[in-house]
């Protein structure tokens, strides 16, 4: 029952995104930054997410800064495995194919940042702007930023 519940939620969001009754609110130093990253700096964009993929396109097609699909090489969600395990990012870079020590991979959560990096991946936690910074004790040192616009690439 509950994953037929599930799939009626995403159908009803999928159908408000596509009849235009949706929008997803990006902030502007998202949508400036990625923008500037992919367009003038050539650098190659991914979106992972913990859900469905299709989903994660749908809520990017339809953002309050246009269609920001037209900057993202690919997508990769659930399919790929848990965020929290090593073995996901392994597979998302032999995918992407890319060292480990040359992908960005941002995050607004602790437990992901430190699998990023245990796959030797660069990581940045980002912290919301009404979001209290989560502390643990990680033995990892963790990068955190409150807006794109803070990260410099050389």
């Amino acid at each position: 029952m509950f994953s037929h519940i599930q799939t009626h939620r995403r159908h009803v969001i999928f159908s408000g995104y596509d009849k235009g009754l949706l929008e997803t609110l990006v902030f502007s130093d998202v949508a400036l930054q990625i923008q500037k990253w992919r367009c003038d700096m050539q650098i190659r964009l991914f979106a992972v997410s913990k859900g469905c993929t299709e989903a994660t396109k749908r809520f990017l097609t339809a953002t309050n800064h246009g269609d920001l699909n037209l900057l993202i090489e690919s997508h990769f969600g659930a399919d790929m495995g848990p965020l929290t395990e090593k073995g996901t990012f392994e597979k998302i870079l032999a995918s992407i194919k890319q060292p480990p020590e040359d992908v960005l991979f941002l995050t607004k959560f602790l437990d992901e940042y430190v699998t990023a990096k245990s796959a030797n991946m660069v990581a940045v936690q980002l912290v919301c702007r009404r979001q209290a910074e989560e502390v643990k004790d990680t033995n990892v040192p963790v990068i955190r930023v409150r807006s794109l616009n803070e990260l410099q690439f050389e």
